[in-house]
């Protein structure tokens, strides 16, 4: 296993997606016609979205494995190796901003609409760190493009599942990038996010490595088409609302 390497790509993934979110914060305030947050806010928003997706996933990750943390507590803490559950980083993410945009008044469905397309390129940047790293492996295969990972138990070579999730996620980032262009619905960006994420993750389910021993969905599945649901649900209540124009924007 390479941790550095992965620790890397994770760190470098937080990072463009911080840039890539100022960057594009004058053109989501012109597009809107409206100042549904400030700078500042963005910035506070997106450090309590790091900071508690990082206590999900590794909370998740404990979960799922506490036989293994148990034995050795030492590496709790250790979260440059890996063992960070995105599924777990999602929804503390999701917990903490929405805390946050109660906090501060702001509409959390605005925030979410501009984060989320930019967050598909860091994710797509951390899944290069994963299999750099040799997690997240995939079942044995037999196409040309298939690789050998050494941390992987066996010498068969593998579907590398982390590079098509890495661009199953440039491919979000375009998907979310032109709803966001085509609506004026606030949360509709939201909902599209749910629905591809929970579509892309749950068929890669079928091609990871641990998958359930009775053959039935994995836990991921299901959490997947939880995702899916609250997704068709977000979908529902954006095309009952108003536009961010309608709302006017906050007096800020």
């Amino acid at each position: 296993m390479r941790p550095g390497l992965y620790a890397l790509c994770v760190l470098l993934g937080v990072v463009t997606t911080a840039w890539l979110l100022f960057r594009a914060y004058p053109r989501y305030v012109e597009r809107t016609g409206a100042l549904a947050f400030t700078r500042r806010e963005l910035g506070l928003a997106g450090a309590t979205a790091v900071l508690c997706s990082i206590l999900g996933a590794r909370a998740a990750s404990i979960a799922f494995e506490w036989e293994l943390y148990a034995a050795n507590p030492a590496r709790i803490p250790r979260i440059w190796e890996g063992g960070l559950v995105f599924h777990g980083g999602l929804a503390g993410a999701l917990l903490g901003v929405s805390v946050f945009a109660r906090v501060k008044r702001i509409v959390l469905r605005d925030l979410l609409d501009m984060a989320l397309p930019y967050l598909c390129i860091g994710y797509a940047i951390g899944r290069v760190g994963c299999f750099l790293n040799g997690c997240c492996a995939g079942r044995r295969s037999r196409l040309p493009w298939a690789v050998f990972l050494a941390d992987v138990m066996g010498t068969a070579p593998r579907h590398p599942t982390q590079l098509y999730a890495s661009l199953a996620a440039l491919a979000m980032f375009v998907v979310l990038r032109t709803v966001s262009a085509g609506t004026r619905h606030t949360g509709m960006t939201t909902a599209a996010f749910l629905l591809v994420f929970g579509a892309y993750r749950f068929l890669i389910e079928f091609l990871r490595l641990h998958r359930p021993v009775d053959g039935g969905l994995s836990p991921f599945q299901w959490s997947s088409m939880l995702l899916m649901a609250l997704g068709v649900a977000v979908f529902a209540h954006a095309r009952r609302s108003g536009t961010t124009e309608e709302r006017g924007g906050r007096n800020v």
